[in-house]
């Protein structure tokens, strides 16, 4: 797949997650996309300026969490949580605590990577 109108929203990719046979989520440096391999669609979610970061919606790791979640980390603001039905992202509580531990203070750092161990726990 290339990035383009039709395609993936950038030609840099960070992270890839199968979530089932018809759903790909591809974490670029210009938003999240989900691709269904099986018809080529793309969908791209992408969150609005924050003032942070010039880069909202460069993310660069994805995971399914125990809850069944898509969690993005991105470039400047860490951690975020995609809901996919609104097309928004979110921060969780549990991810800002996990941000804070990890760098003092919660959403101000580029955290590239994460992961789930074999008890479901982030």
């Amino acid at each position: 797949y290339r990035a383009g109108p039709d395609g993936l929203s950038s030609s840099r990719v960070n992270g890839i997650l199968a979530t089932s046979p018809r759903t790909v989520w591809v974490a670029t440096n210009d938003g999240l996309n989900r691709l269904d391999p099986t018809t080529g669609r793309v969908e791209v979610y992408r969150r609005p300026p924050s003032g942070v970061s010039v880069h909202p919606n460069a993310f660069w790791r994805i995971l399914e969490d125990a809850q069944g979640r898509i969690v993005v980390t991105s470039r400047r603001e860490g951690v975020f949580v995609a809901d996919t039905t609104r097309g928004t992202f979110r921060r969780d509580p549990f991810y800002e605590r996990l941000t804070s531990v990890l760098v003092g203070q919660p959403g101000a750092a580029a955290i590239r990577g994460i992961t789930i161990d074999r008890q479901g726990r982030t």
